[in-house]
């Protein structure tokens, strides 16, 4: 995941704070800047449960440019959406779209947010360089401040926990997949699943038996997948050829 630091810009109620500090600890995101915020006590310890050190390190700035220095990208949030182009600057992205662009990307990353009743200005919003919002209902599309950094902390976490989508594979290579590893043999076992029993030795000569699940129903469906459990078949067939060792005593 991107290097992400949460900006939050004169936060009003430091429950707020404390939640947003726990969300961090949750995503494993640890830097924290707060933009002239409300006073921050007990209560904000309390709400932030596990992610207390996330409060303890957060550094309190008198400005917006002072809390996004050394990030290479600023990222506003928003959850009012414009509709048409007639104002650039409120046109935002949906924040799954971001994530997944975000993949792969190794520069400082910083997310502001702002305050709990008009968010963040239009001054502010000009620093960005992009804005995103979280798609919600339009009846009520403005999210709980701390809610909004819990789904866009997820979304970035889960973007870079997907794998990129692989070319699929052809027919030939499913093919190689279906035939059978000489010498084994096969078992009707629960829920249509077979389990290959290859007899083998570990390195130590004794016997064992090595079991393959195989999902009839589920052939792999990505090329990089299918090579991966071709190595595993080829890794068992050397197995099943390599003789094993003698049980008398020298």
């Amino acid at each position: 995941m991107p290097d992400i630091r949460v900006v939050v810009v004169g936060p009003k109620f430091e429950g707020n704070v404390g939640a947003i500090a726990r969300c961090m600890a949750n995503f494993g995101v640890e830097d924290l800047v707060l933009v002239n915020p409300c006073e921050i006590g007990e209560t904000a310890m309390n709400r932030s449960k596990h992610g207390d050190y996330i409060l303890r390190n957060a550094r309190t700035v008198t400005s917006m440019e002072e809390a996004v220095e050394g990030c290479l990208l600023v990222v506003g949030t928003s959850g009012t959406v414009t509709k048409g182009d007639k104002n650039y600057a409120r046109i935002p992205v949906d924040v799954r779209e971001f994530a997944m662009d975000c993949r792969g990307y190794n520069e400082k990353i910083a997310f502001v947010f702002g305050r709990e009743d008009i968010g963040l200005l239009q001054t502010e919003l000009n620093r960005c360089d992009v804005l995103i919002t979280i798609p919600a209902d339009d009846k009520y599309p403005v999210m709980n401040l701390s809610h909004s950094v819990g789904v866009i902390l997820y979304e970035m976490f889960q973007a870079n926990r997907r794998p990129v989508r692989c070319e699929p594979c052809d027919g030939r290579e499913k093919e190689l997949l279906r035939r059978p590893l000489g010498g084994d043999r096969l078992q009707r076992g629960p829920e249509g699943i077979h389990h290959r029993h290859v007899q083998t030795h570990d390195g130590q000569g004794h016997p064992h038996q090595i079991r393959i699940q195989h999902d009839n129903g589920r052939f792999r469906r990505c090329r990089q997948d299918n090579q991966e459990l071709s190595g595993e078949r080829h890794e068992m067939g050397r197995k099943m050829k390599a003789p094993l060792p003698s049980s008398r005593s020298p």
